[in-house]
């Protein structure tokens, strides 16, 4: 019996199609590179199970996902086979030309796996989930646009597949993969437009199907696992919208400017829909008030005066709408009244609003979707709520007592105006306390009573005396004026002789 030395490879040992018998582990491991290089050109048949309904398919060399083999793991298989104990090496010896198979041991580059999943195909298929909504109608209701669904590539699924194919692939002859013989694949969505892929330019070794389309014949293929994504807010959610559960309405006037303002910021609120739970931020939904969105200068308040700003007047915005969820009975979160009382509405029931300052927000604590509408047209600013009514439900606002501190004046000397003239150069504003209790009844039973407390500052009415010289009145015509001497008669001249 020839004793197999510790630096050869036992005779018959073959790693797939690999005849590595007999040779050293230098040889052994040159062949294995060989041919472990002449595998990455082998392609993958990747592509869709029948019931997704998706009809692309790609064909990359093995090289593109990452999948190789592990050259010193298989080597160290290798050569074990053989020298296992004095007992083995006789049987192998025995067996003369018998075939002693080894698995090649596959690797996978995860890495390199993911970037092509990622960039040949999650981006050739995904499709964002789209919510559905809500259509006004002509007739002052709404309908209902159905949810589509998402879709895009399980990677983590898809992964697997592939790195389970490789290694039956490389080994043909060893046990079964634990793979499923019909890996679990998402279930179809029904709806068609959810699973109608957009047309695309497709990527390298991609392919539509057709049915005069044949497999490579490699026989290594692997299942992609796509993923449907159900949006969060789906036809079957705003189907309980009922009806309509508040409206407010203010009017606004002023410059162009304001009016201006008013109506763009009515126009961002127009169609948002809160899902249950949801909180509605004024500021994250309008947005900032400057002029690259569109707001105009125009009149507001700061630090108790009145100047023009960016936006000027969008507070009457955020105040409306308010009121309307005061009405609606939904969750106050956040709210401040102005620094001033407002002209639009009763002191108490404003609600100012400064983008990444100060915010007016409110909760959707209901059990179904609220559907904001809104329209500021003939100088009406209004704001209408829909969602799930309440039956026997009534929501009363009822006003505290009012404290008026008045305003302060506060004077200081002018020399440029003459001595005891007297100008308003800023109106002050009155400090008022007022409060306004909101209570809910549901059939007459009071469920909850809530005050919400406004707080005015009493800014000074600001007045210039002046201190200069008198103004001088004007002279009377035929006057003469002080300190100037009589014009003296006019004297009939002598009668020049003729000719001079």
């Amino acid at each position: 019996m020839a004793h197999v030395p510790d630096d050869q490879i036992a005779p018959g040992v073959h790693v797939g199609s690999l005849d590595l018998g007999g040779k050293s582990l230098q040889e052994a491991r040159t062949a294995l590179e060989h041919w472990a290089e002449t595998q990455q050109a082998t392609t993958i048949h990747l592509h869709f199970a029948p019931d997704a309904d998706m009809k692309k398919e790609y064909n990359p060399p093995v090289s593109k996902l990452g999948l190789g083999i592990n050259i010193q793991a298989t080597l160290d298989a290798a050569s074990k086979v053989g020298h296992e104990s004095a007992l083995g090496q006789v049987s192998h010896w025995i067996s003369g030309s018998k075939v002693l198979p080894v698995a090649a041991v596959p690797s996978v580059d995860d890495a390199k796996m993911r970037t092509y999943l990622t960039n040949q195909i999650a981006q050739e298929i995904n499709r964002p989930a789209k919510r559905a909504q809500l259509v006004a109608t002509p007739g002052g209701g709404f309908g209902v646009h159905h949810e589509i669904n998402g879709l895009t590539l399980d990677k983590d699924a898809t992964a697997q597949n592939v790195a389970q194919a490789w290694t039956h692939y490389l080994n043909p002859t060893a046990s079964p993969a634990t793979t499923p013989a019909n890996p679990p694949v998402a279930a179809a969505v029904t709806d068609q437009a959810a699973v109608t892929t957009p047309p695309t330019t497709p990527p390298d070794n991609a392919v539509t199907a057709t049915a005069q389309d044949t497999p490579p014949s490699t026989g290594l293929e692997a299942l992609l696992a796509p993923k449907f994504i159900v949006p969060d807010l789906t036809a079957a959610d705003l189907e309980q919208i009922d009806g309509k559960i508040a409206e407010f309405s203010t009017y606004y006037t002023g410059i162009a400017n304001r009016r201006s303002n008013i109506v763009l910021a009515a126009k961002k609120i127009d169609g948002t829909l809160l899902k249950a739970g949801e909180i509605f931020s004024y500021n994250k939904v309008v947005g900032p008030r400057d002029h690259s969105a569109g707001f105009k200068d125009a009149p507001q308040y700061v630090n108790g005066k009145h100047v023009m700003g960016e936006g000027g007047g969008i507070c009457q915005v955020s105040s409306t709408l308010f009121n309307a969820a005061l009405l609606g009975a939904l969750k106050i979160v956040h709210r401040q009244n102005h620094s001033m009382p407002v002209g639009y509405l009763h002191h108490g029931r404003d609600a100012t609003a400064s983008y990444g300052n100060i915010d007016m927000q409110f909760q959707n604590d209901t059990s179904a979707p609220i559907y904001i509408r809104s329209s500021s047209s003939g100088g009406r600013l209004l704001f209408t709520l829909w969602g799930k009514r309440t039956p026997g439900r009534t929501v009363t606002l009822l006003q505290g007592r009012e404290v008026n501190l008045g305003s302060p004046v506060r004077t200081h000397s002018d020399p440029h105006l003459p001595a005891g003239r007297r100008i308003v150069e800023e109106r002050g504003s009155p400090g008022i306390s007022v409060s306004w209790t909101r209570v809910i009844k549901d059939n007459g039973e009071v469920v909850k009573r809530e005050v919400f407390p406004s707080h005015y500052t009493a800014f000074p009415t600001i007045v210039a005396v002046g201190t200069g010289a008198p103004k001088k009145p004007a002279p009377k015509p035929g006057a003469t004026p002080p300190g100037t001497a009589p014009t003296p008669a006019p004297v009939n001249p002598t009668p020049a002789p003729p000719g001079q």
